[in-house]
């Protein structure tokens, strides 16, 4: 991820401001910009007032409307800071899912990318070595898919919220 404002200007004008996009291209575009907006952080408050704003100029300008009330944000502020991680998969899903509540357009676009995001965390929480450890990543997984289950399929919904067996504590 490029930092600096000058690298989030490029990204808004080299994307036309979303026109011409479908659903699913917007939210992939309109995530690599509020990410990198995010990753340059350049007021000491107020940048995700600014970064709702600026998603919702790009939403107007793309032709889309985006549902706001769509967006928990719980589990917008999660996605934001994964997103300085390198990850833009819960922002875009989170973006996509507020373009096309009902999913009319977009198909599953959204739902693959956070499956991809917690198959890749859960992957990682396997590695730790501490039981205590494991155990604590997965609740905060738990909490994190709680906020995103109006956007999950069930398959990976279930698949995350499940309790290992055996409980480690």
């Amino acid at each position: 991820m490029a930092g600096g404002l000058d690298h989030v200007e490029r990204l808004v004008k080299g994307g036309n401001f979303g026109q011409g996009m479908n659903h699913d291209q917007f939210g992939e575009y309109a995530a690599r910009v509020v990410s990198n907006l995010n990753y340059a952080h350049p007021f000491r408050d107020g940048n995700g007032r600014t970064q709702m704003q600026v998603l919702n100029q790009l939403t107007e300008r793309a032709g889309f409307e985006l549902a706001t009330e769509r967006i928990n944000p719980t589990a917008w502020i999660t996605a934001s800071k994964v997103s300085n991680m390198g990850s833009d998969e819960l922002l875009r899903g989170a973006i996509t899912f507020a373009v096309d509540p009902e999913r009319v357009h977009t198909g599953t676009k959204e739902q693959e990318a956070i499956a991809s995001y917690f198959d890749t965390v859960n992957a990682a929480i396997e590695k730790l070595r501490s039981p205590a450890e494991r155990a604590s990543a997965r609740d905060q997984v738990r909490s994190v898919a709680k906020a995103y289950e109006t956007i999950m399929d069930r398959d990976t919904l279930q698949k995350v919220l499940k309790e290992p067996r055996g409980r480690e504590r």
